[in-house]
């Protein structure tokens, strides 16, 4: 399973609708223009796991499902799920249910953690219903994503990672993780000039 992961406001979002566009089928639960596409049966499992009824939004919609065997079991292609690099100890609980040898891949979405910050208050309507886990100012918030990434890279998944900026920018660089992760799609010039305008700011 190909992960699209990061943080809030990297760039996940842009990403899923990408392969979205390109006709691949992803899993999608809740948010509406700031966000989406959140993989309805990890969001619940992690609600579950951590016993955090408000995990990852307060008006989160739970599939009828949540325990650990429908995260195991999890056979997508593709599934966006932007927390993961929002806190080490989510790391460490994929790792528990899904360890490497499962097969998961991750494309981790990297942004400048202010940048991140900055877009959350701009939506503040919208992420004032996050788990208090996931409302983090940006010191916290770039310890918790550098100490998760080295986390993910001692449990040795394969892993790629691309920036905010070279996202929004041109294609190039988002072929080129998925070539070094070893997956056989990629994504079309035609698609991404649909989907990504870089005369816009990505807020």
């Amino acid at each position: 399973m190909l992960v699209i992961t990061g943080t809030q406001r990297s760039g996940t979002t842009a990403v899923a609708s990408l392969f979205a566009a390109e006709g691949f089928k992803i899993a999608t639960q809740g948010r509406d223009e700031v966000g989406g596409y959140e993989h309805p049966n990890i969001c619940s499992f992690y609600r579950y796991f951590l016993g955090d009824e408000t995990f990852p939004y307060d008006d989160f919609p739970l599939p009828v499902e949540s325990g650990f065997s429908d995260f195991w079991k999890l056979e997508d292609k593709i599934a966006k799920f932007s927390y993961l690099m929002m806190n080490p100890a989510f790391v460490h609980i994929w790792a528990r249910i899904r360890p490497p040898e499962k097969g998961d891949k991750f494309l981790v979405m990297m942004r400048n953690t202010e940048a991140v910050c900055k877009s959350k208050e701009a939506h503040a309507k919208r992420f004032n219903h996050d788990s208090l886990l996931l409302q983090q100012p940006s010191d916290i918030l770039r310890w918790n994503l550098n100490t998760s990434i080295r986390v993910l890279q001692q449990y040795e998944y394969p892993t790629a990672y691309l920036s905010f900026y070279d996202l929004t920018t041109q294609l190039e660089g988002l072929n080129k993780c998925l070539e070094k992760l070893d997956v056989s799609y990629r994504i079309s010039d035609d698609t991404w000039k649909k989907v990504i305008d870089p005369s816009k700011v990505h807020f």
